[in-house]
């Protein structure tokens, strides 16, 4: 019998590896917007502890907190290059990509990017 976990299907029993990453990376790509995701409700949703999950992504991706820092930098560079953003404010785009602190978003955007996300918006969109 199969069910879903994420968006994928797998046997009952235990899932490889590979399948559980797979689960938690959908996840996480779904609710990057909130604030509030951390390691033990994503392994929750895929059916494992948090420590065994950490220990999956350590083997494929680092650590699930360092890949869901960097879908939602890669999204906010997303939105700070997008023409019909261009309205939008930094603090309303890293809100929307579940940073909790402007400040945060700020110092992780230029530690990822060399840039800050005022100086990355206005590289890309000119005034």
């Amino acid at each position: 019998m199969l069910e879903a976990v994420s968006g994928l299907l797998i046997g009952h029993g235990t899932p490889g590896p590979s399948t559980v990453v797979a689960a938690a990376r959908a996840f996480i790509e779904a609710h990057l917007d909130d604030s509030t995701l951390d390691v033990e409700t994503v392994a929750a949703s895929v059916g494992v502890s948090a420590r065994h999950l950490g220990r999956l992504f350590a083997a494929q991706q680092g650590s699930v907190g360092r890949y869901v820092l960097e879908q939602r930098l890669r999204r906010a560079s997303l939105d700070l290059r997008d023409p019909s953003m261009a309205t939008f404010r930094i603090s309303d785009i890293s809100y929307r990509w579940g940073f909790a602190s402007q400040a945060h978003f700020a110092t992780s955007f230029k530690k990822r990017y060399g840039r800050s996300p005022s100086e990355f918006k206005a590289d890309v969109l000119p005034p």
